[in-house]
């Protein structure tokens, strides 16, 4: 699961061969260390410019970018991929809310039918994009604490361990 906590730096410099890669630019947008890299992950990218530009650069948004396969470069022709990048806050991503307003959209229309179970609380909402939204982000949220305590779990046992064999316990 991205997330924008991980402390890495990438200029996204990249090479004269190779053209521009991704950039670490959080402090200056939302997603912007985690977005650009899913998204090449997911959906690669095809050629910008010209090797003789030299590497891409992200300050002026010229300059060459070498054609990369993503993770679904095989998938079904005619298909519509949609990279929802759910960050480990629970932020999503502008592709993701897109998609979810396009769902909203179509759930709307007066020849569709909704079957989500919406919460019985008179304080739940009945609209399906903030319905639909906040599940996914108290997913994001709820998955990221598990993998904090397992992490908290397995360092208490090595811990508990260490000291045990330190003071001769058998």
């Amino acid at each position: 699961m991205p997330t924008p906590l991980k402390k890495k730096h990438a200029a996204g410099v990249g090479t004269r061969e190779h053209g521009g890669c991704p950039a670490t630019v959080g402090h200056l947008y939302g997603f912007g260390s985690t977005e650009e890299e899913y998204t090449l992950l997911v959906r690669g990218t095809s050629q910008r410019g010209r090797r003789a530009e030299g590497p891409f650069d992200h300050s002026t948004g010229k300059g060459y970018v070498e054609a990369k396969p993503g993770q679904y470069a095989g998938r079904q022709r005619g298909s519509h991929l949609v990279a929802f990048i759910v960050e480990a806050t629970g932020g999503i991503a502008s592709a993701g809310r897109a998609q979810c307003g396009l769902l909203t959209r179509r759930a709307e229309a007066p020849s569709a039918r909704d079957r989500t179970a919406y919460g019985r609380a008179r304080c739940s909402t009945r609209h399906f994009y903030l319905h639909h939204t906040r599940l996914i982000t108290k997913a994001a949220v709820i998955h990221d604490a598990m993998g904090i305590r397992e992490q908290v779990q397995g360092l208490r046992q090595r811990v508990c361990a260490a000291h045990a064999a330190a003071s001769g316990w058998p």
